[in-house]
């Protein structure tokens, strides 16, 4: 074996020595999720905000170590953890909605495709949006989204077939500089 290779955490296996008391295991959970949630989080909300909901998801996590159950999914759990919370601030504060705004932060706009693309997911509808993002940019399956978003399975897969149909609809629709 090439002794460059970095095994890919195990989060499932970290999340249990972080439960058992691990700090360690803690820091590693930290550091991959936190900008993944930061990011999730910027989608619907300022960025003091999202930061600071960020920072709750981890700290009740910290306090209550001892009473979460076992989680198979760490990074479902930490975005539905996220995404209660946006939800309960959003109630608190009367935001009457939380949606996506007109733009997707996507990285490599420098990218020609990659911004096509942006601009045929703006076409979706919010719901549409978060299925895609939530599937190919955080990676989760259709069941992890079902949970995620608190709605029904076929209901993701329904809604994530329509929005693909859309866009390639969409995309033979556009035209190209």
């Amino acid at each position: 074996m090439n002794s460059n290779y970095q095994k890919v955490p195990d989060y499932e296996q970290l999340w249990k020595k972080f439960v058992e008391g691990d700090m360690y295991a803690f820091r590693k959970i930290y550091a991959n999720f936190y900008p993944q949630l930061l990011q999730f989080g910027l989608i619907y909300l300022n960025k003091s905000e999202a930061e600071n909901l960020t920072q709750d998801v981890f700290l009740y996590i910290l306090q209550k170590r001892n009473t979460i159950k076992k989680v198979k999914n760490v990074k479902a759990y930490l975005l539905t953890s996220l995404r209660n919370r946006i939800s309960a601030y959003a109630k608190a504060n009367k935001i009457k909605s939380v949606e996506l705004p007109n733009e997707l932060k996507i990285e490599t706009t420098e990218n020609y495709f990659v911004d096509i693309i942006h601009q045929l997911l703006n076409k979706l509808s919010p719901r549409e949006q978060e299925i895609i993002r939530l599937r190919y940019f955080e990676e989760l399956n259709n069941k992890e989204i079902s949970k995620t978003l608190n709605i029904e399975y076929q209901t993701v897969r329904n809604t994530l077939a329509n929005a693909i149909k859309k866009m390639r609809i969409l995309f033979l629709q556009f035209e190209f500089a």
